[in-house]
């Protein structure tokens, strides 16, 4: 994996070198070239930078876990890291990722039935992770944000095909919820990606996929997607 911190001087990427899915994370800086002394082990997978490009935060192994346990703040320069949340269940297994507009950093944990997702500010001086939604046996969810507001892809209430609701940040329960996408027998709500004015829908259905543009404010519309030769 690799990012490229906000301020765009530093590149930060993991190297695998055994194919034992164990990554050295190592900071170059962009504007000289050199590596920076910061070097981290036992990482896996995705690697995020925090606002102030000074620190990032990582999922960390143990010797004697194939899954990553840990997820870890480091701060550049510093040798010691911070532990902000350990994932004890070991069915599920934990990613990292961050929203469009680069304000929220978000952890996910995910098993085959369940999943739940915790946030942080990127621009905090005292980053902890909050959970969205407390984990609950058989429901899957999936959150971006935009202006203030979740915008969560759920199962929730039967929506076996995934429907789409919004909920202000400081109150996202399912009693907040508004619908923006409601769930469809025939048709799977396979993911969403939200922009400044617009955001798309990824559906399929009869195995076929197709791509909805729902701008804020607008009526959505259909892309054409060209078959595939």
């Amino acid at each position: 994996d690799f990012s490229v911190s906000p301020d765009h001087t530093k590149l930060l990427y993991s190297v695998d070198f055994d194919g034992s899915e164990r990554y050295t994370a190592y900071v170059k800086n962009l504007e000289t070239g050199e590596l920076l002394a910061d070097q981290v082990t036992n990482t896996f997978g995705d690697l995020e930078w925090l606002a102030d490009s000074e620190r990032f935060l990582y999922l960390e192994r143990t010797d004697a876990d194939i899954r990553p346990v840990r997820a870890c703040l480091h701060t550049l320069g510093e040798e010691e890291d911070t532990v902000l949340y350990t994932e004890d269940d070991t069915m599920f297994f934990m990613g990292l990722s961050k929203s469009r507009d680069g304000k929220y950093i978000f952890l996910r944990s995910t098993s085959q039935l369940t999943s739940e997702v915790q946030y942080l500010e990127a621009a905090s001086a005292t980053p902890a992770f909050t959970s969205i939604l407390p984990r609950e046996h058989g429901h899957e969810y999936s959150v971006d944000h935009h202006e203030g507001e979740w915008y969560i892809t759920t199962n929730a209430d039967g929506a076996r095909n995934f429907k789409l609701v919004k909920a202000q940040i400081d109150a996202p329960e399912k009693e907040n919820w508004e619908e923006v996408v409601p769930a469809q027998a025939e048709v799977l709500l396979s993911g969403i990606d939200i922009f400044k004015d617009f955001f798309c829908v990824y559906e399929v259905k009869e195995a076929v996929d197709y791509v909805k543009i729902v701008p804020f404010g607008g009526e959505p519309f259909y892309v054409d997607i060209p078959e595939a030769a």
